[in-house]
């Protein structure tokens, strides 16, 4: 392929992945199979690996997801959160202690309860 054929392609291949990435993302209503979505985003990669020229900061190649749905309930920012209490700063130390006796808790299975002992193994007796 020349890189005429090959712009031309990468343009049709980015017009019809952002519009599927719209769809999907912000819509959620796809119209391309999970594969067929797939297809196309690999060609691209492949061209745009061959002809590196090609490749653009606004290309889905170099993009992640889509905008958050409008359907999310809204939150509140970490930096306008107000301080942690003198109760949450003791419920901090005390989840600390349960995040060493967890493992332990998980190893036994039981909530933190060891399981009971194994019998003890039986001796043979020795011949003299």
């Amino acid at each position: 392929m020349e890189l005429e054929q090959a712009k031309k392609r990468v343009e049709e291949l980015r017009t019809v992945i952002e519009k599927n990435n719209r769809l999907y993302y912000d819509q959620d209503a796809p119209e391309l199979e999970d594969f067929e979505y797939d297809a196309l985003t690999r060609e691209l990669k492949e061209l745009e690996a061959q002809f590196p020229q090609l490749v653009t900061a606004a290309s889905p190649t170099q993009k992640v997801g889509g905008t958050a749905s409008s359907k999310l309930p809204s939150t509140t920012p970490p930096d306008t959160l107000p301080a942690p209490s003198a109760h949450a700063a003791s419920h901090s130390s005390s989840q600390s202690a349960n995040k060493i006796r967890f493992p332990a808790m998980v190893r036994c299975g039981r909530g933190g309860v060891p399981p009971p002992a194994p019998p003890p193994a039986r001796r043979r007796p020795t011949s003299p």
